[in-house]
């Protein structure tokens, strides 16, 4: 086996620009949203979370949340603000988390391969332009809810298109 001393982007070594959202120079906004599921909410409810643009990176999101009896699959996704609310991708980010024992924090960016972690979210989502400037709501549908009422907080970090 041989000792490698290279670079792991071949950009670096050619002496192109690389994207900011990879490589430095973003900015990077946190969200925290904390809200409530009522033992009375439904299945497919959905509860809309912060807005992005489809320029955007999600670099990381974690939930913390009590134990929701019977909460046992809820996605994280995307859904259009000027369509009605319409789904765009319900869940392109998470699916199928089970939120019916309490967890502190536990990363939920599961659904895009690792190689797609540093993608905008137009590179995400088939059918999502290259447009800087379109918003989308990230939300959690709640396929199964629960049963119990409960309190779930949400922490993103969000790289803006620099």
């Amino acid at each position: 086996m041989a000792v490698e001393n290279k670079y792991v982007t071949t950009n670096f070594a050619n002496g192109e620009l690389l994207d900011s959202h990879v490589n430095g120079g973003s900015e990077l906004v946190p969200y925290v949203v904390t809200f409530e599921v009522a033992a009375a909410d439904d299945n497919g409810s959905i509860y809309r979370l912060f807005r992005i643009n489809s320029s955007d990176v999600i670099y990381s999101l974690e939930l913390s949340n009590d134990a929701i009896t019977g909460g046992s699959d809820y996605d994280i996704g995307l859904y259009d603000i000027t369509t009605d609310g319409a789904v765009v991708d319900k869940d392109v980010f998470a699916d199928g988390i089970s939120v019916a024992s309490a967890g502190d924090k536990t990363n939920v960016l599961t659904a895009p391969d690792i190689a797609e972690l540093n993608l905008p979210v137009w590179d995400l989502v088939s059918g999502v332009t290259e447009n800087p400037q379109k918003q989308y709501d990230v939300a959690i549908t709640a396929n199964t809810v629960g049963s119990a009422a409960g309190t779930i907080t949400v922490h993103a970090l969000v790289a803006k298109k620099g």
